[in-house]
């Protein structure tokens, strides 16, 4: 048994080795997408939005690159786009927060913040339903 056992455990990683090797480029193909500092990259980073037991957990996405975010609860419903004054190019990160407000955890408070490293401003959501807004809380460095 303990033999079968080592052959299926050196299968297994000889196999997840091989995914991880990647072939040669050839020359003239296209390896990457653009770099996140360019507005038409398309970088996204998606944060998830907890939900309960009797409540829809939802997604917050921002583009990296142009600090464009939509929001979106349960899987039917489409994104809507979160309205935003003109702010320049950056790299834009999301974080969610969140904690039960009740002890049986059927109701649940939560949060966002986006933030701009290059810029260092940073945004607090507010909001409910499908209107929602960001409250820029610090200035530019």
């Amino acid at each position: 048994m303990a033999k079968v056992f080592r052959i299926v455990t050196i299968a297994a990683v000889a196999c997840l080795a091989s995914a991880c090797i990647k072939p040669p480029v050839k020359p003239g193909t296209p390896t990457s997408p653009a770099a996140p500092g360019d507005a038409t990259a398309g970088v996204y980073q998606a944060t998830l939005i907890p939900g309960t037991t009797t409540t829809t957990g939802g997604v917050l996405r921002v583009n990296v690159a142009t600090g464009a975010t939509v929001i979106a609860f349960g899987a039917p419903t489409p994104f809507v786009q979160i309205p935003d004054l003109t702010i320049p190019a950056g790299e834009y990160h999301v974080q969610v927060w969140s904690q039960p407000q009740n002890a049986d955890g059927s109701s649940v408070a939560w949060g966002a913040m986006r933030f701009d490293r290059v810029s260092g401003r940073t945004w607090l959501l507010s909001g409910s339903g499908s209107t929602w807004n960001w409250l820029e809380i610090s200035s530019p460095k």
